[in-house]
């Protein structure tokens, strides 16, 4: 049983190790901007961190490789085998004063295996975009979520 747990959590982290090197090494970059952000959960005492009982972190990262080309990722992590974690992500354009929604994508894991979307899209140049992402992991019927709003980041 130890010997599983350790194979999924091996797996777990190639996994985040893949999708941290396709969005960074896959096209090459000149001048790279990259706007990450992690979610903090509020736990009972008031503390603030990025570990609650279930939902071990939640991150998105939003990277403009060249012209419109822009890399997209996000992911939702668990302390352990939980019986769903779930991530969406949507990308937001800055219009008029307004953030609206350009496109979503979503990815749904279990067993404490990361829920990772990990893509790319090629936008219009001269807007402000940014990432708002849901992270929610399901366990015993108890879900713990969380909303990460990273960004902007100016494409040119």
């Amino acid at each position: 049983m130890r010997k599983r747990k350790q194979i999924k959590w091996v797996r777990s982290l190639l996994c985040l190790l893949m999708c941290f090197i396709l969005m960074g090494g896959s096209i090459p970059v000149k001048a790279a901007e990259t706007v990450e952000a992690t979610v903090s959960i509020p736990l009972p005492s008031g503390d603030r961190t990025t570990r609650g009982a279930y939902l071990l972190a939640g991150y998105n990262g939003l990277k403009h490789h060249s012209g419109g080309l822009l890399g997209i990722g996000a992911y939702t992590t668990s302390p352990g085998p939980r019986e769903s974690l779930y991530v969406g992500v949507t990308l937001e354009r800055l219009e008029n004063g307004v953030w609206g929604p350009i496109r979503s994508w979503s990815a749904r894991s279990a067993n404490g295996i990361p829920a990772i979307v990990d893509t790319s899209i090629v936008v219009p140049t001269g807007y402000s975009y940014r990432l708002r992402s849901t992270h929610a992991v399901t366990h015993g019927g108890v879900t713990e979520s969380a909303i990460v709003v990273g960004g902007p980041l100016m494409i040119y």
